[in-house]
Order: structure tokens, then sequence, then C-alpha cells
């Protein structure tokens, strides 16, 4: 019988048994994929997305209020791969927008601090000013705490028509002041299609100073800390350069701690998880293909008779099993690609929901374990054939 044959032999015997042990080993393999890929997608949120969203070579550091904080910048300056230490106040700020252009606008901004040549090459402008901005292509319409997660991408507000225009906050100091600030908004930015990086634009530290000073009147925080920003990414480097700065008598430390303990907890859940699916999958895989092979017995006795060996038979069950495997494997990377789709879909349309949380497939997981599920399917199918083997044929037709 040639190969062809054999896949059309199978396909027409495609009993019941044979379509209960597909559904049972495509809902295993959905199982083990999606856990494999929550496991990788918080891995790939705490190694990369996280420090790409909190630059991880920004540190704050504290000093002695009884220090010169001139001094102390000017010491920390001197270290290997400091590049910029500035005021705290000088990093963020969160301000009250009033108007984009001639239109009214009520709603919170967050203005972040950049260096002048940072601004410069994200405006790609020589003449970036100290009230000039740089913003997302598109912002939230109102304040972004008043509307909680649920917002539609489509209820915010387009930037294109205000570019050039100016951006009116309200401000307001500690002894009762008010101010109108206008700044330039001068270059946008793309928003990521699946994700919104909340209302943030960028601006000078210079500005933010000025504003810190009107809002404070003046008036020092007493505060005794700065920002310190690194020049490289490598950590080893990093972790170096803090040292030298504590030898200094400083305490500096990265200000965005992790929960480890959330991401080391889903990985000791996924491992249980999938030793579990391991065990059921082989109880259920070798329970169903004894069942699947028993139904067939007779299906042996009839091609016996015909002129089949036990070879040629040994091998439809080989081809039966690979087929069976890898059709499950297909099916379940449509109902896991079907599901990451209605999630995109979903953080599409509502872009704050579980932000910041590309999704990563773990397609080398349903790889090995349809490679371990093909190993179990052949393995019982030569223990099957050892059995009947030794029955005559009448006995095996007599079944």
């Amino acid at each position: 019988m040639k190969f062809k044959d054999k896949i059309f032999f199978i396909r027409k015997n495609n009993r019941l048994v044979h379509k209960r042990e597909l559904i049972i080993i495509t809902l295993m393999l959905v199982i083990v994929v999606s856990i494999f890929s929550i496991e990788h997608t918080i891995d790939n949120y705490f190694n990369h997305v996280f420090f790409e969203s909190y630059d991880a070579r920004q540190y704050q550091l504290f000093y002695s209020e009884y220090d010169d904080k001139n001094i102390v910048k000017e010491q920390v300056l001197q270290v290997k791969n400091v590049k910029e230490v500035f005021e705290i106040y000088e990093d963020h700020t969160v301000l009250s927008l009033i108007k984009l252009g001639d239109d009214e606008y009520n709603g919170d901004l967050f203005l972040i601090g950049k260096s002048d040549d940072e601004l410069r090459s994200m405006a790609n402008q020589s003449d970036f000013s100290k009230y000039s901005l740089v913003c997302p292509q598109r912002l939230i319409a109102k304040t972004f705490s008043d509307e909680g997660t649920f917002i539609n991408r489509f209820s915010l507000k387009r930037m294109d028509k205000y570019l050039f225009d100016d951006a009116s906050f309200k401000l307001s100091s500690v002894n009762g002041d008010d101010r109108i600030l206008s700044l330039k908004i001068v270059a946008l930015f793309n928003n990521s299609p699946m994700l919104i990086d909340e209302n943030r634009c960028y601006a000078s530290r210079e500005l933010l100073k000025e504003i810190y000073d009107f809002e404070s009147n003046g008036e020092e925080d007493g505060i005794a800390n700065l920002i310190v920003t690194f020049e490289t990414n490598e950590e080893e480097e990093i972790i170096a350069s803090s040292q030298d700065i504590s030898k200094l008598g400083y305490s500096i430390y990265y200000p965005y701690e992790l929960n480890y303990e959330t991401r080391d907890f889903v990985k000791k859940m996924a491992f249980y998880i999938v030793v579990v699916t391991l065990v059921f999958l082989i109880i259920f895989i070798i329970k169903f293909n004894m069942d699947s092979l028993s139904s067939d017995v007779k299906t042996y006795a009839i091609l016996k008779v015909v002129g089949f060996s036990d070879k040629e038979y040994l091998s439809l069950l080989f081809i039966n099993s690979i087929f069976i495997a890898v059709f499950s494997f297909v099916i379940s990377m449509v109902i896991i690609l079907g599901l990451v789709f209605v999630f995109r879909l979903v953080q599409f349309y509502f872009p704050f929901i579980i932000v910041k949380l590309p999704i990563c497939i773990d397609y080398l997981a349903g790889f090995i374990f349809t490679l371990w599920i093909i190993i179990i399917l052949l393995i019982t199918s030569c223990l099957y054939m050892r059995r009947i083997r030794r029955r005559s044929i009448a006995v095996n037709l007599g079944e």
C-alpha cells in the first residue's frame, strides 16, 4: 500500500474514538501552550517591557541634608558612566490642561522632563525652546482617573490638528496664586497600535524647574535627593558606577521595585499545572489510544488476510499516531491564535486594559509537547502490536 493510500485509509477509518482522542490531545495542548505563553509573557514584561517603560538607567540618590547640593552634583558627575544629575522635581510633574489650540479641554497631562539634546532629537529640531512640548498622536479626552480603564481608542483626541498650536495649563501656587502657562506643541510621536502611553508629553527640565518654583513659591521641599542617569545599558557597569557613588557617602537605588514574588508564583503554578497535565495526558492518551486500537482488531485481521504484514500495519498505526498529534497541534494553534486575536481586539479598542502586556506565544512548548505526544502514541502502538500479534487471525476476527 502506497503512502497516500494509507492516508486515505486512515481518514476513512476515523471513528468516534479517534475523534475523542483528538479532542483530548487538542485541549491538553491548548492548556500547556497557554500556561507556557503566560509564563513567557510575564518574563518578557519583567525583563524588557517594564525597563523600557521606566528607564533602567535612572536612579535616585539620597544625600545628607548638611551636604551642599552643588558639591554633591559635581562629585557624582565625576563618576564613570554618569550622564546627568538633576533635581527630582525636574523628572516629571502633572498639570491641569485647560485648552488645546482654541478648544476647551478638561484633563490631566503628565510632563516628563528630558534634556535639551534628547528633546531636539525627539522633535528633530535644533531650535527647541524651553516652552516647547513633544506630545503623543492621541490624548485621553478627559482625566484618566475619571474614566478608568474602559476608554475606547476612538474616544481619544487626535493631536494632528494641534501641531504647532499652544496647549494652555492652569498652575496654582501654595500661596493661592494662579497662572496660565502656554506651551507650543512642536512635534508628535506615535502611540503604539496596541499600547497607549497615557497622557504623557515631554518637556524641558528647565521648564519643570520653573513650574516647581512657581507652585512651591520658591520654597525648598527639604528632600535631600537627586536623580542620576547613566549613559550605559550594561547592568554590570551601572552597578559598578552605583557602588562608586555609594563610596562617596551617598545612597543610590533604582526607584521602581518589581514584584518578583508574583513572577515566581506564576512560574511555580505553571510548573505544577504542566506536571499534572503531563500525568493526565499520559493516562488519557494510553487509555484512548488502546481503546482506539482495540476497536481496530478486526481491521487488522482483515488486512492480515489480504496480505498485509505486521510491519505494514505497524507503519499504518505510526502514520495514524503522527496524523492525530500533528492535527491536534494545528487545531490547538488555531484556537490559541483565535484567543490572542480576541485579546488583541479588546486591547486595541480599550488599550488601557492590561496595559503594556504584549502576549508572547510559546510555540516551542507546543512543538515539544507534540513530539512527546507522538512518542507516547508510538510506544502505545508498539505495545498493542505485541499483544495482538500473539493471537490467531480467527480470534482477532471474532472480536
